[in-house]
């Protein structure tokens, strides 16, 4: 790498360089291992056979922990069925099991019920964690299709208009301790963006970092974990129709399929989400 670059990162990003050979048999390794170091929750991001035939590898590793401004209690958990959106039991989960007054609500648009966990001690928490539950009947699938038609504002606006009207309501919350660890390779998503003189080696053009010839990206590598436990983790209508989401049971149990995120809230900005379906205990 040009000395040039290598400055301009370090100065301007805070970057951590170190040398590797693609060619060593503990390339992969040894990549690992400076992942693993920097103290993100996430391993085994390169298998040896991504350095065959690489000059460039792009990597990007994300980390989130976070406390909740209220903490489930550990001895409160217990080994619960997870069923599929038919019903049928498809294993168990540790699930963790609070009773406190969160923003909750039940949106008929998308036919789910939300909840809203929020992160630190602040009055204004900056982050939360968004639970969406499909209703019974209804598929993730199905929500999914129709969050396309409402935003993470609504949402909020929703919750918030909720809590005016009726006040904090206490809700007995059961969600599933659970860790998702997510390999992507974004080589694809990138060139359908547009984005592809990168990945060619006759286009690529990178003189500004090496001086090498040839060199191109030959993967775009994700890696993000999440972890959901006790302590936290490491998103208009008629007056009668309030009433209707209101008088459901206060009882959000997250025992099937549902949608999570994590977000910030200044900005609305999605930094981690996903589909809870397959349990296990954790």
């Amino acid at each position: 790498m040009k000395s040039e670059f290598t400055k301009s990162v370090q100065r301007n990003f805070g970057a951590i360089i170190n040398r590797l050979n693609f060619k060593s048999n503990t390339a992969a390794d040894t990549a690992n291992n400076v992942i693993k170091n920097s103290g993100l929750k996430v391993t085994n991001v390169f298998k040896p056979n991504d350095f065959d035939d690489s000059k460039m590898i792009l990597t990007n590793v994300i980390s989130f922990k976070a406390y909740w401004k209220t903490p489930f209690n550990v001895s409160d958990t217990k080994v619960s069925p997870f069923y599929d959106e038919n019903g049928n039991k498809v294993g168990d989960v540790n699930m963790m099991y609070l009773e406190d007054t969160p923003p909750y609500s039940s949106f008929d648009e998308i036919q789910a019920s939300i909840l809203e966990l929020p992160y630190g001690d602040e009055d204004e928490s900056k982050y939360s964690f968004l639970v969406i539950l499909p209703d019974p009947g209804t598929t993730v699938a199905n929500v999914y299709s129709r969050l396309t038609d409402i935003s993470l504002d609504d949402i909020f606006e929703k919750l918030a208009s909720d809590i005016e009207l009726y006040g904090m309501t206490s809700v007995v919350i059961n969600v599933p301790r659970f860790k998702i660890s997510s390999n992507f390779i974004l080589n694809r998503p990138l060139f359908k963006m547009g984005i592809k003189d990168i990945f060619d080696p006759g286009a690529a053009n990178f003189k500004d970092i090496t001086e090498t010839n040839n060199v191109f990206i030959s993967a775009v590598v994700h890696n993000a974990v999440i972890e959901v436990t006790e302590t936290g983790t490491v998103a208009s209508a008629a007056t009668y129709a309030y009433f209707a989401d209101r008088a459901r049971p206060s009882v959000f149990n997250a025992n099937r399929p549902f949608i999570y995120m994590v977000l910030e809230k200044t900005t609305n900005t999605i930094l981690f989400s996903g589909v809870y379906t397959k349990p296990s205990i954790f």
